[in-house]
């Protein structure tokens, strides 16, 4: 293994069920060692399906996903010693203490129990070792799985919606603790989320899949400078439903927001300016367009417009 090797080479993934549908198409990631990879998509994108092959739960089409530049399949069962995952809820023993749940899973792979300890110290749960399971909170449950994960000493750590169902207090916590890993540990960590706000504030890089296609993929730095280009407008004008067709003619991102609000997705101020002529000239009775920047709505742009497609 080098250090200049991506932690994770994934490389024309075509994934489907039977003879269904493919789930994902001709997927194509490189996550840095060393980095936060947010794994961004809406729900049903393909993301739980893309853990599940990464981590051996689904059975490889083809060989596509490599490791520290080696196939996966040169190197089971060894691999599982350098990669920790935690995928959707942990599986715990609710009538056992933290310390012990993490003793059975140290006995189960053949580590130590000495490593429990420690662990638990990693995602700040060394106050409640003695406490039952079935008694922590969600966000300590998602922290002992994640201590599970951590028991080997991973080099890289996959990690499924690990913020999913916490209050804000719990998603601040999470993040922080990914944070802490990535920084003190070295860890390399793949997080697959469909929450953009939480993925923006830890993650290092990004890919953003729809539809079992990948549609983005870059550094933070890029993603920002790209969507700086993306603008959300907002049309008030009364009896706005009448008025929704003639806007997607040419807008098919349109929608309702309000009786009186129909909201799109603009490249430029100008293309704004020649709506708002063509509505007028129709007849529409625009009270205001209102023009906003951001992250958000770029986003939401990839995930529904086609034509947005990266490769």
């Amino acid at each position: 293994m080098s250090s200049n090797d991506p932690a994770i080479t994934i490389d024309n993934l075509t994934y489907a069920f039977r003879k269904g549908q493919p789930v994902l198409s001709n997927l194509s990631l490189k996550v840095p060692t060393g980095s936060i990879y947010g794994f961004l998509g809406p729900n049903g994108a393909g993301k739980t399906t893309t853990m599940r092959l990464l981590t051996g739960l689904l059975p490889q089409q083809g060989n596509p996903i490599q490791f520290f530049g080696q196939s996966v399949s040169t190197q089971l069962p060894a691999l599982f010693h350098k990669v920790g995952a935690l995928i959707e809820t942990p599986s715990l023993y609710l009538h056992l203490s933290g310390l012990d749940n993490l003793r059975v899973v140290a006995r189960l792979r053949g580590l130590s129990d000495k490593l429990a300890m420690p662990a638990l110290e990693w995602v700040k749960l060394e106050n409640a070792v003695h406490k039952k399971a079935g008694q922590y909170s969600l966000g300590m449950k998602q922290r002992l799985g994640i201590a599970m994960a951590l028991l080997a000493e991973p080099a890289l750590l996959l990690l499924d919606e690990p913020v999913n169902g916490l209050d804000p207090t719990g998603m601040v916590e999470m993040r922080e603790l990914m944070k802490e890993l990535n920084r003190e540990k070295g860890i390399t960590i793949f997080i697959s989320s469909h929450l953009l706000h939480e993925v923006e504030k830890m993650c290092s890089h990004i890919a953003i899949i729809h539809k079992g296609s990948l549609r983005f993929e870059g550094t933070m730095q890029q993603l920002a400078a790209q969507a700086a280009t993306a603008k959300s407008l907002t049309i008030t004008l009364d009896e706005a439903i009448h008025w929704l067709d003639k806007v997607r003619e040419n807008n098919p991102t349109a929608s309702m927001v309000q009786a009186d609000k129909i909201q799109l997705i603009v490249s430029s101020r100008e293309e704004a300016v020649t709506l708002n002529r063509q509505l007028v000239n129709a007849g529409a009775p625009v009270c205001e367009l209102r023009l906003h920047d951001g992250l958000e709505e770029w986003f939401i742009e990839l995930t529904t417009n086609p034509s947005n497609l990266t490769q």
